[in-house]
């Protein structure tokens, strides 16, 4: 039988390539979707307990509602904003704010929108190392009205 250099046309198809390039890209495919899924898994798992253990807390001032919501096991404070006439959730903001510990120490902190799961929320990260009462001062920016808002929490 004649060798003929042409005749296997899909590279990784020769047996004598063994796995094959195919395979191998297969098999790396289904070798990552099994590592994804616990990962995915434990994000929800993750997501889901710590939208437990979040306390909302609303304030409306000028028109416009905003919930306070915190979970002290990331440190995390998310503010959602939203029209009181129509319901709608305020997606385009420009949010600060300025949390005073319980020692009176002083944490200024940008707020970030991002949507999670159906929710969008302007949310960040806070030092809660502290024991006791936390106040923060928000300001929003929302389509050239500023609006302050004001809440209080405890971390035990």
């Amino acid at each position: 039988m004649a060798k003929n250099k042409g005749s296997w046309v899909r590279a990784g198809t020769h047996p004598k390539d063994g796995w094959g390039s195919g395979n191998l890209v297969a098999s790396l495919v289904l070798l990552f979707a099994f590592i994804a899924i616990p990962v995915n898994a434990e994000m929800q798992h993750s997501s889901s307990h710590s939208m437990e253990e979040k306390k909302g807390d609303a304030v409306t001032v000028d028109g416009v509602k905003a919930v306070f919501k915190l979970s002290q096991t990331m440190s995390m404070v998310d503010i959602v904003f939203s029209d009181v006439k129509t319901g709608n959730i305020i997606t385009k903001a420009k949010v600060s704010g300025m949390a005073t510990n319980p020692d009176s120490t002083k944490q200024a902190k940008e707020f970030v929108g991002m949507k999670m799961d159906k929710e969008y929320s302007f949310g960040n990260t806070l030092d809660l190392s502290q024991k006791g009462v936390y106040k923060l001062d928000v300001d929003a920016d929302i389509e050239g009205k500023r609006v302050k808002f004001s809440f209080k929490f405890e971390v035990k």
